[in-house]
């Protein structure tokens, strides 16, 4: 498939006049962005493409969107390896987010943008040939970007730990030697042993050898955590579901109740004017100044006021 790209100054205005063919289609793929043409949005079929969740596939789309020049610039290892310490800690808080309450108390958008702005900093700190400082890397992922989403004491305890455990020199080094192995362990599970390596495949084999299924341990929850989620989810789409069956027998059948609660001010209106007897007629100005419940009974045809006949 041949791509064109064509710029358009005024892009509204040229959709408007534009008449293509009716076998023409055009597909394309489009981040948020406030300069966005609206006319296209709208006059577009639109499909919203849902990630496949997991550690393994969340790393597989960070590794897509970086290429080998990224990966390998200025040759430095602990520069790659802190780029996959930055995939792994921003895809374990993003599938945190499936253990709800235990993970994180509340649903946070951890997003792309914040993987972008961590590569930025990340990718600052080494340039130069400057003494790498951890500290910055803590501040600034705690309290403007991740942290910046976070609103609750515990949660926020959470990443900074996360943040102690995959940003920090011990996890970095050009040697692998078994006690490096093993303190590694501490921070990665079993299956992760960082590449001495500034390759982008040696990355992606790593991440291709992991489980499809996400043990809790990945996260540092307990075993048992997963049957404390299926209980939470089922019991969400169970009264989902109860609310939709009475949203439908609602509009199906007729509620007695809920009729007269709504026509109870009308009925008792009425019981009033059927009680009292008047001797006079009404002059016209006295009808500007009836309650408004007796105008709703214009509705009733077959409703008839003695006192307006």
């Amino acid at each position: 498939m041949r791509q064109v790209g064509i710029l358009y100054s005024k892009p509204s205005l040229e959709l408007n006049v534009l008449q293509p063919k009716a076998g023409f289609r055009l597909w394309l793929t489009a981040e948020v962005h406030l300069k966005f043409p609206l006319i296209l949005l709208q006059s577009s079929l639109k499909i919203t493409y849902e990630a496949p969740p997991g550690l393994k596939k969340n790393l597989l789309r960070t590794y897509e969107t970086w290429s080998p020049e990224q990966i390998s610039k200025g040759g430095l290892l602990s520069r790659a390896q802190s780029l996959f310490c930055l995939a792994w800690f921003h895809a374990v808080c993003q599938e945190r987010r499936n253990y709800i309450p235990q993970g994180w108390t509340k649903f946070y958008e951890f997003s792309l943008s914040d993987l972008r702005a961590g590569f930025e900093i990340i990718d600052r700190l080494f340039e130069g040939g400057k003494v790498f400082q951890w500290e910055f890397v803590h501040g600034l992922l705690e309290n403007a970007i991740y942290g910046g989403r976070i609103d609750n004491p515990c949660d926020l305890r959470i990443l900074r730990s996360y943040l102690e455990q995959f940003f920090s020199s011990r996890l970095l080094s050009a040697s692998a030697n078994h006690n490096q192995r093993s303190k590694r362990g501490q921070a990665f599970p079993s299956q992760i042993s960082l590449p001495n390596s500034c390759s982008i495949l040696d990355y992606r084999g790593v991440i291709e050898n992991l489980p499809e299924d996400d043990p809790p341990a990945f996260f540092g929850l307990p075993a048992n955590i997963e049957r404390s989620s299926q209980r939470i989810i089922s019991s969400q789409v169970i009264s989902q579901l109860r609310i939709l069956s009475r949203s439908v027998e609602a509009g199906s059948k007729f509620n007695r109740e809920i009729w007269s609660n709504g026509l109870s001010p009308i009925l008792n209106l009425w019981k009033k004017l059927n009680q009292v007897t008047l001797s006079f007629s009404l002059p016209l100005c006295s009808l500007l100044y009836l309650p408004e419940q007796l105008l709703c009974l214009e509705t009733f045809q077959s409703v008839k006021c003695p006192l307006l006949c």
